[in-house]
């Protein structure tokens, strides 16, 4: 994983701190729109989320089977608190699924992960996701991303992220779709309070 971890980036790192400032960017906003207009969830649905940190998407999820993978324990702890009852929570990297959950969920949801990790690690993502969709599953992450002519508020932000691998839309789409039948990208501009570019990769086997 390629990400920044010093100063005050450390924040990003405690559940706490990294849940006010999404708050304060908006993010209740971009999780309404990002589940009603992209996630398109159904009840019932087996949902597995990659990168899951305090799984604050999960209450607008409503009645699924979650099972929220992130490898920093402070946000599964926190997500355990919050949602044990609703859940299940793996402190783990995204690799840690054995076998018998092969084919086995409806969705897989990677929520600002795939702009930490290098080339060949979104490769091993993609692959592994796909394994783990059931043959009419889909695949849906959301990550910062540079596009010419961007506001330079949203390009600034995109070059300071924690995770140093922030890509262009063709940069997502090309990698995960390598792993799937058919990946289309969506760039979306206005979904905080300030300036932000945001990709929106949505991937099916099919």
């Amino acid at each position: 994983m390629s990400q920044k971890t010093t100063g005050l980036y450390r924040l990003t790192q405690i559940s706490g701190a990294y849940e006010i400032f999404q708050l304060l960017l908006g993010a209740d906003r971009w999780r309404k729109v990002l589940a009603e207009d992209y996630i398109c969830v159904r009840t019932g649905d087996r949902v597995l989320d990659l990168g899951c940190g305090p799984a604050s998407i999960l209450p607008i999820l409503g009645e699924v089977d979650y099972t929220g993978i992130d490898a920093n324990a402070d946000h599964i702890a926190s997500a355990t608190a919050r949602y044990g009852a609703r859940g299940k929570f793996i402190a783990d990297d995204f690799a840690c699924l054995t076998q018998q959950q092969s084919a086995s969920f409806d969705l897989v949801l990677c929520l600002g992960l795939l702009h930490h990790l290098e080339d060949e690690r979104v490769t091993e993502l993609a692959r592994l996701a796909r394994t783990y969709l059931k043959p009419s599953g889909r695949f849906v992450a959301v990550d910062p991303v540079f596009e010419n002519g961007q506001h330079g508020i949203a390009r600034w932000l995109a070059t300071r992220d924690a995770g140093q691998c922030v890509r262009y839309e063709t940069g997502y789409r090309d990698l995960v779709g390598a792993a799937f039948g058919r990946c289309v990208t969506k760039v979306r501009h206005n979904l905080l309070h300030v300036p932000y570019s945001h990709c929106i990769t949505m991937a099916t086997a099919g």
